[in-house]
């Protein structure tokens, strides 16, 4: 497949020596031309509608000859969904659950995986160079592209961490010099392409603290391992850590300064299987009646946390059905239907947020009526406060069947 290139922009400098990492290299050069033109497709739409940006990613493009750039310089949504590539395979998922179901379904390696997924994420540069020679005429077509990940902001440790590249970890952190140890270092691991073998280095060769806890204020402090494991959805990590003995170490219900424990972190991104699996460890260790009831200091546990994710609002009915199901599975009815330190209920919060399609799969499960919030507000209320007609009209009549005092507040 190719495509004329004569309309390129042909103002932006371009690096031309380029570092692939290895993990990018076998990408097929006939994905890399289907990816290619349908980035360009996308980026000409977005023009003649005027935009510029479409709802999910922005492009650029930059021409020198004989070498033409697409950027995707933002990915589409976290929610967002997409198809399994196996023609005979329903399968549709995000980006993660994608990974995790080409290795468990299509018995891909992880990298394998990561390959598959990579044309779904965000700073990719498609490439396409010409042929022997170097120049091409106007209305010449591409020929030849590569596929790499683009240059980020990131220090060497940190892009070692996350490509998962142990030999690049160990000349950056030699054993023979071991360096302070930054907690985000260890961190980082929850975003690892490979984590395994990555942690294991940072904690057997390093002697890396595994109860590094993230330093900061708010929300942001004393965040650990397994926080951002199971916020970054990274499934193959958190059955590590889960399995580990007794004498690791590891804080199994590590909890934030704010008072927020993991399974909150993982209801927030979705992230049933890590939280099932968290569950069971919970039960067998004794202590899922404490993680399940928990409030941090704001007055929110995980069934509100769950309330906030970007799922709830991006996400799709079938998602949305799945992880709320699970959540009035496992969690005792007053601790659905708990407040918070400003009186909300999950309602409320779903009322704030325009999530219509979120509150409609709750409101199926949710027994009885809601309260008013500390200000006297029903979730119609916090619509109408929004703006937001639609939402209004459907919280007043849930309201009134569910014998909700209406409010004149607002």
């Amino acid at each position: 497949m190719t495509k004329n290139i004569k309309e390129v922009p042909k103002s932006v400098e371009l690096v031309n020596d380029i570092s692939y990492p290895n993990s990018y290299k076998s990408v097929l050069r006939e994905e890399l031309e289907i990816m290619l033109v349908n980035l360009w497709g996308e980026y000409l739409r977005e023009m003649e509608e005027g935009s510029g940006s479409g709802a999910n990613r922005t492009f650029s493009l930059s021409y020198k000859r004989p070498t033409a750039v697409i950027t995707s310089t933002v990915r589409s949504s976290s929610c967002a969904t997409f198809h399994c590539h196996h023609s005979t395979c329903s399968y549709k998922g995000t980006v993660r659950d994608l990974r995790h179901h080409y290795c468990g379904k299509h018995s891909a390696t992880w990298n394998e995986a990561v390959m598959e997924t990579m044309r779904y994420q965000d700073d990719m540069l498609v490439v396409s160079r010409g042929g022997e020679g170097g120049e091409r005429g106007d209305n010449d077509e591409v020929d030849e592209m590569q596929t790499v990940k683009k240059q980020t902001k990131h220090d060497p440790i940190t892009e070692a961490v996350i490509s998962g590249d142990v030999s690049a970890l160990a000349a950056l952190l030699p054993p023979s010099s071991p360096p302070p140890h930054d907690p985000n270092i260890l961190l980082n691991v929850s975003r690892s392409l490979d984590p395994i073998p990555i942690l294991t280095y940072l904690l057997d060769t390093l002697s890396f603290p595994i109860n590094a806890r993230q330093p900061g204020s708010r929300g942001w402090g004393g965040r650990h391992l397994l926080h951002w494991t199971m916020r970054n959805r990274n499934l193959p990590l958190l059955s590590y850590l889960l399995s580990l003995p007794t004498s690791s170490g590891l804080d199994l219900d590590p909890v934030t300064d704010d008072g927020t424990g993991c399974l909150e972190y993982g209801v927030y991104g979705g992230f049933v299987e890590g939280c099932e699996a968290y569950k069971r460890k919970a039960e067998g260790g004794g202590f899922w009646g404490r993680v399940r009831g928990r409030r941090n200091k704001y007055g929110c546990n995980p069934a509100l946390w769950a309330g906030l994710g970007k799922w709830c609002v991006e996400g799709e009915r079938g998602e949305m059905e799945k992880v709320w199901g699970w959540l009035f599975e496992n969690l005792e009815e007053d601790e659905v239907r708990v407040c918070n330190g400003n009186g909300h209920t999950i309602m409320h919060k779903l009322a704030q947020r325009r999530a219509g399609e979120a509150a409609s799969v709750v409101g199926r499960w949710w027994r009885g009526g809601w309260g008013r919030d500390n200000d006297g507000l029903l979730p119609s209320d916090l619509a109408k406060a929004e703006g937001w007609k639609e939402g209004e009209i459907w919280f007043r009549g849930e309201e009134e069947k569910r014998g909700c005092t209406r409010s004149s507040l607002i």
